[in-house]
């Protein structure tokens, strides 16, 4: 028979970027040249990642509002053609990130801010990633960009507890990235470089482990950074500008203003079409008589890098960040592999510039487009096995309210065995003469709760019942809740028999390697130690 304790929930891990966003469950990639990032029909488009397999499901990080403030997200947003469009959102992430104060009309002379936006957004997808997945035991890790502010990731993690997900955290992108290609950052360990050249812009990092302590979630270390924004619009505006040209038209002719962003629309297309083709042909008519036609191969699309200097601006960058790098005692000498990430980068033509580059280093670019969703959902798994899954509380009885409150000691998330206590309580007598306060414990399916930290005075009594001796503010425990010692619970015994509201008994609470809640009792009275990392009980 198995113990549930020993079955791990169910895992994703979400890739919320600047440009798109990717959702990967944690088997992904065991078939070679098969993606199993999750498809979104109708917000999501694969776009092909390398010259064999499938492609990737991506979900264009946009969302457009209507003038009715209802909402449509992703590829939805793109077939409509007003990704330019003012009520649109885009480059949500790095708005996010950066507090930005720009606001979005939203029909009926509304607005709305980026934060909110990207709620809606990741909200939306949330909801449809969850299905069929208990959010209860489901932990989903997010990829945030290095560096990030606090403040980014507790939005993230509030947007999915909205989501009703109960267990969520977070890893930097370049150690998702890491992760995902199977070169995990670890202690003592040299440094990754990583590569992400998407339509628009060039980013390059040198990184390694963060062992700091003091950082939330799963961090890389960025020893050396780089990045590029890409002239003119970026690779389709290049390519969309330069079709006319074949027929003899300039790009400044009102009547190919009046066509340019369908011929965006078709250049992208076009450009994706070469990852996996050795050509691409194009043919656009406008009301007005005018008609483009086109064929491109690969070849023609790296002579547009060279015109647009791409090459040198590639290697320029990389140059940067290990420059700025080695200013921090970087050895170039210490690099594992090369990560490349980014639609640009499935390009062979670009690889070998990396290549040339590093010519003695492993260059990865088979992921470029889900790696860092991948690497999420590898973490998660391996989170799973060493974190606890639900909320734990102790439950006592407010007599002023008339209903039982709960005191959180554990949240879902909890790394175990613990590192030291994870909560410290003082419980008092309810009554002059008891001789047993009791420890009840409650597993909480949903719901959030106030700091385990600050001392209560918690009682209880030999039929099981539990009383409060002036309580502090303290939060109910929405949803569902489970006492999960009542068969077998746990008394402290008071000898001298204690004084009504005398504090009596101060616990801490630690975590074994077996995922047990034990407490350490300390008589207050005589100093006596009464119970010494005693198990309560098993948590999940």
């Amino acid at each position: 028979m198995t113990d549930d304790n020993d079955i791990p929930g169910s895992v994703l891990g979400v890739d919320f970027g600047r440009n798109g966003t990717v959702v990967v469950p944690p088997d992904a990639g065991d078939l070679p040249g098969v993606s199993r990032a999750l498809d979104f029909p109708g917000w999501s488009r694969i776009i092909p990642s390398s010259d064999h397999g499938d492609g990737t499901p991506v979900i264009p990080s946009l969302i457009h509002y209507r003038n009715d403030g209802s909402f449509i997200i992703g590829d939805e947003v793109e077939m409509c053609g007003i990704r330019e469009d003012p009520a649109t959102a885009r480059w949500i992430q790095h708005y996010i990130v950066g507090n930005s104060s720009v606001q979005i009309p939203v029909g009926n002379g509304e607005q709305i801010g980026y934060r909110q936006a990207g709620s809606n957004f990741l909200s939306a997808v949330l909801s449809v990633a969850m299905k069929n997945r208990d959010p209860a035991t489901t932990r989903v890790l997010f990829t945030v960009p290095p560096e990030s502010p606090p403040a980014y990731t507790e939005w993230i993690r509030s947007v999915a507890a909205l989501a009703g997900v109960k267990a969520s955290g977070t890893i930097d992108d370049a150690a998702a990235i890491a992760e995902g290609y199977g070169i995990p950052l670890a202690t003592g360990s040299p440094c990754v470089v990583i590569i992400e050249l998407t339509v628009d812009s060039l980013d390059v990092l040198v990184a390694a482990r963060d062992d700091d302590p003091e950082n939330s979630g799963i961090c890389s270390r960025i020893l050396g950074r780089a990045a590029e924004h890409l002239a003119d619009g970026g690779i389709d505006s290049w390519l969309a500008h330069s079709l006319p040209g074949k027929q003899g038209l300039y790009s400044e002719d009102e009547r190919v203003q009046r066509i340019l962003p369908s011929l965006v629309r078709e250049s992208k297309r076009m450009r994706e079409e070469l990852v996996t083709n050795g050509e691409s042909s194009l043919k656009l008519a406008d009301p007005a008589s005018l008609e483009i036609t086109a064929r491109l191969e690969r070849a023609d699309l790296l002579e547009l890098f060279r015109e647009h200097s791409l090459p040198a601006t590639i290697t320029g960058t990389i140059g940067r960040a290990l420059s700025a790098a080695r200013l921090r005692g970087f050895d170039p000498e210490q690099v594992t592999a090369v990560l490349m990430t980014g639609e640009i980068s499935a390009f062979p033509e670009v690889q070998a510039i990396v290549r040339e580059k590093f010519p003695e280093k492993p260059v990865l670019s088979d992921h470029p487009l889900d790696a860092a969703a991948r690497g999420a959902a590898i973490a998660a798994c391996s989170l799973e096995k060493d974190c606890i899954r639900y909320d734990y509380a102790l439950r006592y009885w407010d007599p002023v309210a008339r209903e039982h409150r709960y005191r959180f000691l554990v949240r879902n998330g909890t790394r175990y065995p613990s590192a030291g206590q994870v909560a410290r309580i003082t419980i008092s007598a309810a009554y002059d003469g008891q001789t047993h306060l009791g420890i009840p414990l409650c597993r909480i399916g949903s719901g959030q709760g106030n700091s385990p930290d600050a001392g209560i005075e918690l009682i209880g009594a030999m039929d099981g019942g539990v009383r409060l001796a002036g309580p502090p503010p303290d939060s109910n425990a929405p949803g569902t809740t489970e006492w999960v010692n009542r068969n077998e619970p746990v008394f402290l015994v008071a000898s001298p028999p204690a004084l009504k509201g005398e504090p009596r008994f101060e616990i801490t609470f630690t975590i074994d390697g077996s995922k047990r809640l034990c407490i350490t009792a300390r008589d207050v009275t005589t100093g006596i130690i009464v119970k010494k990392d005693a198990p309560v009980f098993r948590l999940k």
